[in-house]
């Protein structure tokens, strides 16, 4: 009351009178105070103005801040509610919000399991990366999003992409640092089964396969009431069993790698049926794959298994057994540790390099689900620096990488690999002869109709610098010669390249002692061309005007080719004028009378579809 009355006091007094009242320092202070309260209110509205900035854990503070500065409460709610997108959004921005409230935390989480789920079968690693985000931030929210699924496990009809969510949300908690054996363990049930326990706990805190513990799960599997399928199913586990069986540098006991071998082939081939009464196993196929992966496991240890003869003489027997996936997932590991080794050129020769790649090849054909993993492995191959061998074989190597990245594409694996040249193109680190023999072995494969996002990527290959050629040659019809022409001939140079679209002959780098030399035959390159070379070479020498033409083809039966061969010709020289075709997309041939000893050429022409 004594306040109210003095304030009453105050305001009662005149201008003259409020003066003795007046003071300058205290006016100061309370021209600071309200500088400061602007400058709070601000800062309080810049964080207001932040996306769902109503969520953030301190916003308490600065509305505590902002109400005590003077701010107003309409204000507030107007800034909170314009930036509030929460829920409307797919991905929260703010995760470590999300996680310290449950109601958010399993909104969110519906949001990216039913994302997921719907877009089967095209779901992007972005969508599951998203859900690894949210489940992986700490350990509770792996607890819980675990539970979560376990549960969705036995109530939907997609459980595949359940299990494969919850495999990967694990790899993604190791792969962050956080605690999360203990808890896989009870999400998986081994808690109930203490000696399997220990014994997998064991094995991925040393990250390591050790008799004892290899032992004690194989007496338990193998006998007659063996624990839930889905302890040794752990890809940490499978993946363990795979790089040390499937390592030719690895020596393991036959005992041990029968139990080794066990353990794989139940994992990959019982069924186990779980019911409400009892549980069945159906192990029909676990013989036969124990023998399929014993076999294979012989071929790739055998001493001899590095050369081309022996592998030559069992890949008959590979490819078999690639049928199985798990010998495919196996070969690739074990293609990975021979090709990766530095000393790789030293030993093997381009037939062996080559077993490889094909090995590789057929496991893209057997198996849809390998092509990431295999492309990875392609990559890896591509962009390693081998320190040793002959530069030529190392880059026929890689020429033979780019024909399996074009096989990967003609088996439906298309966008990643399109994706990855366009980058290595993009950022000048691929060699653009490799280049050009991806998009000439594309072009040789595809065919109308497009789909945009095909024509998005492919298009500004075709249209780069680097596959100028190319796209010139499939102007026409038959495909594009080489040439090469003498010095007096240059001036036609022009006219074959961009009117008859034939492409010139590249030249090769010389090869004596890495350095350059004045000897022209050094650089001109005509293989299986018989004396064209020394032609060439002495035309050129003599001021010979000379223009050779090339068209590479197989051994034996190349009629098709030479039929090419002159109506490329007759378009340029007309011996036969009125077959030139009017129409700019499309090349007549000519009606050539084939020679009678054509009748008997050996061998049929080369199927279109062979490459």
């Amino acid at each position: 009351l004594e306040d109210q009355q003095d304030i009453m006091d105050t305001e009662e007094l005149s201008d003259n009178e409020y003066d003795p009242y007046y003071n300058a320092d205290e006016f100061q202070e309370e021209q600071e105070d309200t500088n400061n309260n602007l400058a709070i209110i601000e800062e309080c509205k810049r964080k207001f103005s932040n996306d769902d900035s109503v969520m953030e854990s301190d916003l308490i503070i600065h509305i505590r801040n902002y109400i005590k500065a003077g701010g107003t409460p309409e204000d507030l709610v107007q800034l909170l509610s314009d930036h509030y997108i929460g829920e409307g959004e797919d991905d929260i921005n703010n995760i470590s919000t999300v996680c310290q409230h449950l109601e958010l935390f399993v909104r969110q989480l519906q949001t990216c399991i039913h994302g997921v789920i719907a877009k089967e079968p095209t779901t992007s690693s972005v969508d599951v990366e998203n859900m690894i985000n949210v489940a992986c931030h700490t350990e509770h929210g792996y607890l819980c999003c675990q539970f979560f699924l376990r549960i969705l496990l036995y109530d939907i009809d997609n459980s595949h992409l359940i299990k494969f969510l919850m495999q990967k949300i694990e790899s993604g908690a190791v792969s962050r640092g956080l605690a999360v054996n203990d808890i896989a363990m009870i999400v998986n049930g081994v808690y109930q089964y203490t000696n399997v326990n220990t014994a997998v706990n064991n094995i991925f805190s040393r990250n390591t396969l050790d008799s004892a513990n290899i032992t004690t799960l194989y007496d338990v599997y193998s006998g007659d009431e063996p624990p839930p399928i889905e302890i040794i199913r752990h890809p940490r586990f499978l993946d363990l069993l795979i790089k040390l069986l499937f390592n030719p540098d690895e020596r393991i006991d036959t005992d041990f790698k029968s139990k080794l071998t066990f353990l794989l082939a139940y994992a990959v081939s019982v069924i186990e049926t779980i019911s409400e009464t009892e549980t069945l196993l159906n192990t029909d196929d676990l013989k036969n794959t124990i023998n399929i992966v014993g076999r294979t496991l012989n071929i790739i240890g055998h001493a001899d298994c590095r050369s081309s003869v022996f592998l030559l003489s069992e890949i008959g027997n590979l490819y078999q057994y690639i049928r199985y996936p798990i010998v495919s997932r196996g070969l690739i590991n074990w293609v990975d540790c021979i090709v990766s080794s530095p000393s790789f050129f030293n030993y093997m020769g381009d037939t062996t390099a080559l077993i490889y790649l094909a090995i590789l090849d057929e496991i893209c054909t057997c198996h849809p689900l390998q092509h990431p993993t295999t492309f990875n492995l392609l990559i890896k191959f591509l962009e390693y620096e081998y320190s040793n061998g002959d530069i030529m074989l190392i880059l026929r190597f890689k020429r033979h990488i780019i024909e399996c990245m074009v096989h990967l594409v003609s088996r439906g694996y298309v966008v990643p690999v399109l994706n990855y040249i366009r980058k290595c193109l993009d950022a000048n680190s691929m060699d653009n002869s490799l280049i050009r023999n991806f998009v000439s072995g594309v072009l040789d494969i595809i065919g109308p109709p497009y789909t945009p996002i095909f024509i998005e990527l492919f298009l500004p290959l075709l249209k780069s610098d680097v596959c100028m050629s190319l796209q010139q040659s499939q102007n026409k019809d038959d495909p594009a010669l080489n040439f090469i022409v003498t010095h007096a001939a240059s001036d036609m140079k022009d006219h074959l390249q961009n009117h008859c679209y034939w492409v010139p002959l590249e030249e090769c780098p010389p090869t004596i002692d890495g350095m350059v030399d004045d000897n022209e035959s050094d650089t001109v390159l005509i293989a299986g061309g018989g004396f064209a070379k020394k032609f060439f070479l002495q035309c050129n020498k003599e001021n010979v005007p000379l223009i050779v033409i090339i068209s590479l083809c197989t051994e034996g039966n190349a009629i098709d080719k030479a039929s090419q061969l002159d109506s490329h010709l007759n378009n340029w020289l007309q011996f036969l004028p009125g077959q030139q075709s009017v129409d700019e997309e499309y090349t007549l041939r000519a009606p050539w009378i084939m020679p009678k000893s054509w009748e008997s050429l050996f061998n049929r022409p080369v199927p279109s579809d062979l490459y």
